[in-house]
């Protein structure tokens, strides 16, 4: 007779034992359930983004952008070009001011070392006797990266600034543009920030998506 008790008992444990484990799976499929519906609900937020909502569409320009300045660090020409602007290229501006003697590369043209090896006239610049005749190369350790824009102090999104008295007119002179500037507030502490450096990414919606169309340097001038 106790045989027959112990055996009812341990059959007994064994089903407890079996529905816990069960309640621990459904609660483990709920959570990953939650977490798939949580991703879905973020790939939505990103598609209404792309869909041109100005005041959502930061986040997605901020990936972007942050993966852009890391290639300009790398000279990574070639993925580089895969975030161009399909149609309008990219615009490299060498002083604030956008202007129509500023040089534009499309994809292809940024992925040829032929074409970077070209000589361009970029305009006059302050300081330069040559008239600004320069290939990509040379106008990229001059005007691009003369310093570490990854290492920048600030970071401004969609943002409209004015550093010195040269006028910031991307927001014109682009199509329904977005901006991330890379801002430096000094590179010699001797100099006491008057040598400040800015470095603008500028997109445009393109497709889908996002495209650069514009690189504009900023930079202390008297």
């Amino acid at each position: 007779m106790k045989m027959k008790y112990l055996a009812l008992a341990s059959f007994l444990i064994l089903l407890l034992l079996s529905a816990c484990e069960q309640s621990s799976e459904a609660n483990t499929d709920t959570h990953l359930e939650a977490e798939v519906k949580t991703e879905l609900k973020d790939t939505k937020v990103q598609e209404v983004l792309e869909e041109g909502k100005r005041v959502k569409q930061a986040p997605t320009v901020d990936r972007i952008s942050g993966r852009v300045i890391q290639l300009l660090k790398e000279k990574n020409w070639d993925e580089l070009s895969q975030y161009v602007h399909s149609e309008r290229g990219v615009c490299f501006t060498p002083e604030v001011y956008v202007s129509k003697s500023d040089q534009v590369f499309m994809p292809v043209q940024l992925k040829s070392d032929q074409s970077r090896r070209e000589k361009r006239n970029w305009g006059e610049q302050y300081g330069r006797e040559d008239k600004g005749q320069m290939n990509l190369e040379e106008y990229y350790d001059r005007y691009v990266m003369d310093v570490d824009f990854t290492q920048a102090d600030s970071v401004f999104y969609d943002k409209d600034k004015q550093w010195g008295n040269s006028i910031n007119n991307a927001r014109k002179a682009f199509e329904s543009p977005y901006l991330v500037e890379y801002y430096i507030s000094g590179v010699n502490p001797a100099f006491g920030g008057m040598d400040w450096r800015a470095l603008r990414l500028v997109f445009s919606p393109d497709g889908e998506g996002w495209g650069l169309v514009g690189i504009v340097n900023a930079a202390w001038s008297p």
